[in-house]
């Protein structure tokens, strides 16, 4: 991403997330994210991307008695 696309998507990005934290902390207790752009990225890609968004909402903490932080649901 050039820079000066950067400076503008930071604010916006901010703001989407402490939308999204409080919707999770004051309403479900969950949020559903749709449309995010994930077709030109692998299985990896996508786990690391989602698990930068938590941890940008809060504390990772991991997903099962196996230590996983992000695990597939089907």
């Amino acid at each position: 991403i050039p820079k000066h696309e950067l400076t503008f998507a930071i604010p916006k990005l901010s703001s989407l997330l402490s939308n999204i934290r409080e919707h999770i902390l004051k309403k479900t207790g969950y949020y559903i994210l749709k449309g995010f752009p994930i077709k030109s990225l692998d299985m990896l890609e996508i786990k690391f991307v989602y698990q930068i968004l938590g941890k940008l909402l809060g504390n990772l903490l991991p997903q099962n008695q196996n230590k996983e932080y992000v695990v597939d649901v089907y």
